[in-house]
């Protein structure tokens, strides 16, 4: 069984904006899960910068087929990113 430095809080809030299709809420909620991650020491400030910069493109677009894709791009790179540094996501 895999040892978790840390749990996100925002984990089912994040899922429930997934399940919803609410591709706002799904943007603030990889926003939030970032910001989290970043007050609690797991990421540095270049690191937000860098996950979070296409999230703020991503509001401005009407083309929906190209932000699911987009998204869920995102949300890979966020799992990716919370297991290599041990931080669980509930759901």
């Amino acid at each position: 069984m895999a040892d978790w430095r840390y749990r996100l809080k925002c984990g089912a809030r994040l899922r429930r904006a997934i399940e919803s299709g609410d591709h706002e809420a799904v943007i603030e909620g990889i926003k939030a899960a970032y910001k989290e991650l970043l007050d609690n020491g797991l990421i540095d400030d270049y690191d937000y910068e860098d996950y979070t910069e296409d999230l703020d493109m991503y509001g401005d677009t009407d083309d929906y087929d190209d932000l699911d894709e987009a998204l869920d791009y995102e949300l890979n790179d966020l799992y990716d990113l919370c297991d290599n540094i041990r931080v669980w996501i509930s759901l």
